[in-house]
């Protein structure tokens, strides 16, 4: 995308996201100011995350990614976005993209998940675009009911108000994202 970044990754703590987007706003934002002659800010806003329950919506999320440059008018399709990684998804390159064990029980070998993969996106495709940007939480009713108990959200006169709690149970969460604001040119 020309003004977002879409990561879609499993976090392992609470600070996993927090943590990988303080490197990338800091160490990385330098090395590629370095190398690019430029200076300042990399990135103009704060990232924005989404939790996602992944036994229900981890392919969603995957096809969703996939196909924002497509439904963007920057691809026909998601093999020809340059920035995509679903080159590497087809050709299932383990140096590039580290594969969800969803993803891999999706079949015997790479050829039959990808052919699952590529028929659940042309499912996707065929939906009406849902933006996953403008959700907190992304799953079934029960498991957002308990997200937002989870970070405390509450809503109060139009707004979302979080109140932080730590220790609970993250096993079937995934993380979407992170949106990261405009990039500076």
């Amino acid at each position: 995308m020309t003004n977002h970044v879409h990561l879609l990754f499993k976090v392992g703590a609470d600070t996993t996201l927090s943590d990988a987007m303080h490197w990338i706003s800091s160490t990385f934002a330098r090395r590629f100011n370095k190398l690019a002659g430029r200076w300042g800010h990399l990135w103009e806003g704060r990232f924005r995350s989404t939790i996602i329950e992944q036994n229900t919506y981890f392919f969603r999320s995957m096809a969703y990614l996939d196909l924002n440059p497509v439904r963007a008018g920057m691809a026909v399709t998601p093999l020809e976005y340059r920035w995509s990684g679903h080159r590497s998804l087809r050709d299932e390159d383990s140096a590039v993209l580290d594969f969800h064990p969803l993803y891999l029980d999706g079949g015997a070998d790479a050829a039959s998940r990808y052919r699952l993969y590529m028929k659940l996106l042309g499912d996707e495709a065929a939906r009406p675009p849902t933006s996953l940007a403008t959700k907190y939480f992304v799953g079934s009713p029960g498991f957002v009911s308990r997200m937002e108990s989870r970070f405390g959200w509450a809503e109060r006169r139009d707004r979302l108000i979080r109140e932080t709690r730590i220790g609970d149970d993250m096993s079937d969460v995934i993380c979407a994202g992170p949106r990261i604001g405009r990039v500076r040119r």
